[in-house]
């Protein structure tokens, strides 16, 4: 390592569970490294520039950071948080009242901090299981028929086209009473 040149160095993690992710791909100036099963990256010889620092994995948004490295000669630190992208693999029930009020569970990966979920564009009510982490929204009111559902989250929105079917519900109800025959 010369005097003009530096390390860059970091561990790379999960935005949600903080939990390290590996084999993402790091560039800084060109140069590419890939993290180890720790989450940690290291890139050495590189020069002491300001430029972008990408990280990348799939199933999660791309980082693109400004970033000066300054510590020359030495080791610079810096810590990527990666955010999932959502995804809705199901919808259970997948179908409902018209009335809205049903709770259903939209499962998937990278929904969690959803700060929208709509249901044929009406907003539904954003709710969490407490023990799984499920996502768990209340319907609202809508007209009969296939909607889609969309959430919102750090992450950006997912849809599920005709992921939910209102239902018109028939009131029914009892009726009682006596019959009697007033010929007798």
């Amino acid at each position: 390592q010369t005097q003009n040149t530096g390390t860059l160095t970091g561990t790379v993690r999960d935005n949600n569970s903080g939990a390290a992710i590996s084999n993402a791909s790091v560039t800084f100036n060109g140069s590419p490294a890939t993290t180890n099963s720790s989450g940690v990256y290291t890139i050495s010889n590189l020069p002491c520039v300001s430029s972008t620092l990408t990280v990348s994995k799939s199933g999660y948004q791309t980082a693109s950071i400004g970033y000066s490295l300054t510590n020359c000669p030495g080791t610079s630190t810096k810590d990527v948080a990666l955010v999932l992208v959502p995804v809705i693999s199901s919808i259970s029930p997948s179908s409902g009242s018209t009335a809205g009020g049903d709770q259903v569970t939209i499962f998937g990966t990278g929904l969690q901090g959803a700060t929208s979920v709509t249901f044929g564009g009406a907003a539904a009510t954003i709710a969490y299981n407490t023990t799984t982490g499920d996502l768990r929204p209340i319907t609202p009111p809508h007209a009969a028929g296939s909607v889609s559902v969309s959430v919102t989250t750090p992450g950006g929105t997912v849809t599920s086209a005709n992921g939910y079917t209102y239902t018109q519900t028939q009131n029914t109800g009892t009726l009682t009473g006596t019959v009697r025959d007033n010929n007798s």
